[in-house]
């Protein structure tokens, strides 16, 4: 009975650890990826960031680019890459911005975040050696004023994962 005791006991350890590790696993914050060197960027803008709270498994931050044109104001980019060359960009500007016009055959998703309201997705399935692309219809945040405003590329990814970081764009709460 003692030893009966024991291995549920050792049973029920281990199921608490790898439940751990797997909270671990699909819980990274993909804003807590952003190191402060990119973070002292994303200040330069003076903008609000914005960062998906959900990526799908095996997305990290490749890139963070800011601009200041002069002319249209500030922008930034926040590139993720996943696996098999997948990839997710949140673009973000404060003028200067022109219509998003998906090329080629797309079919439109319409998506709701809690942040920014109703949005479309335009989701181009592959044809050939090209990849599935994605992209949202810009995303406002000021309805006063327009600006600034966000949107999301991506590639190799699927429409429903797609939709699903589009729903998940969250201010960084500490901004920087």
């Amino acid at each position: 009975m003692k030893r009966l005791r024991i291995v549920l006991f050792l049973a029920f350890i281990l199921s608490l650890c790898r439940a751990g590790a797997m909270m671990a696993e699909n819980s990274s914050d993909p804003a807590t990826q952003l190191r402060p060197e990119h973070l002292k960027k994303l200040e330069q803008t003076k903008m609000k960031v914005v960062t998906p709270s959900y990526l799908p498994k095996g997305f990290k931050v490749y890139d963070v680019k800011t601009e200041n044109n002069g002319r249209f104001g500030y922008s930034y980019s926040i590139t993720y890459h996943g696996p098999g060359g997948a990839e997710i960009k949140v673009n973000a500007a404060s003028g200067g911005i022109g219509d998003v016009i998906p090329d080629g055959k797309y079919e439109t998703i319409k998506f709701n975040n809690p942040v920014f309201g109703k949005g479309e997705l335009y989701y181009n399935k592959a044809a050939g050696s090209s990849p599935d692309r994605i992209t949202t219809q810009w995303l406002r945040s000021d309805t006063k004023t327009g600006m600034p405003v966000f949107l999301i590329y991506g590639s190799k990814i699927s429409s429903g994962e797609a939709v699903r970081i589009a729903e998940s764009l969250r201010y960084l709460e500490k901004q920087p």
